[in-house]
């Protein structure tokens, strides 16, 4: 029975370490995951909205026509494209690379208009609505991957929490199955101890006697 509850034993603290080793794998791999395809795009994201957002729009909203600043516009596309191509090589899911396709048509079109109205360093009030137009396409999608980027981060922290929430439960079954079963043990060898050890009773050998035969009487002659 002890032998039987011991190897019990060993299965339930094999069983803890292979479950544990499973779940900082998958924690390790989902916290990483969100850590470098989530966080940290998350500024190159906000800068290419920025660009276009501020550096862009802005600037040839309020001249309305006129000349731009075409030198900090050049500077601020050289660091956004850097933050953008760096974002592109980030693990991106289905939804997510069908959004970012979509998005580099729109920032193509953008750039290659704004190339084109920007040759002579003056944007008139019909090219900068017209620059408009092609801006807004581009900030709706690059605010979708902001969202997507937040959602998915979320969703995989609660499948970290969940997974935890579920190894402490299996935690403290297993504990407790475990201080059960070492009772038992316990219980037993104490149980073996208090038993009187009773003392082999020695027997004293049977003495065998041995009848002697009556000699044969000699016949008279």
């Amino acid at each position: 029975m002890k032998n039987i509850l011991l190897i019990i034993l060993t299965a339930i603290i094999l069983a803890v370490a292979g479950f544990g080793k499973y779940v900082e794998y998958t924690i390790k791999a989902t916290a990483t995951s969100v850590y470098q395809d989530r966080l940290v795009p998350q500024p190159y994201l906000s800068r290419k909205f920025d660009y276009y957002g501020s550096a862009i729009q802005d600037q040839i909203k309020v001249i309305k026509g006129g000349t731009i600043d075409l030198k900090s516009i050049a500077e601020e596309k050289a660091i956004t494209d850097t933050m953008w191509t760096a974002y592109l090589k980030t693990y991106q899911t289905p939804e997510e690379k069908e959004v970012s396709d979509k998005a580099q048509e729109y920032i193509n079109d953008a750039d290659s208009y704004f190339e084109e109205i920007t040759k002579d360093g003056i944007v008139t009030d019909q090219e900068a609505q017209e620059m408009d137009a092609k801006i807004y396409p581009v900030l709706e999608y690059v605010n979708d991957l902001i969202d997507i980027q937040t959602t998915i981060g979320a969703t995989q922290t609660k499948e970290m929490i969940t997974l935890l929430d579920k190894f402490s439960t299996f935690m403290i079954g297993s504990i407790a199955l475990a201080i059960a079963l070492l009772g038992s043990i316990v219980y037993d060898i104490f149980k073996n101890r208090e038993k009187p050890v009773k003392k082999p009773v020695r027997r004293r050998p049977t003495q065998t006697t041995t009848q002697r035969k009556p000699a044969p009487r000699k016949k008279a002659i």
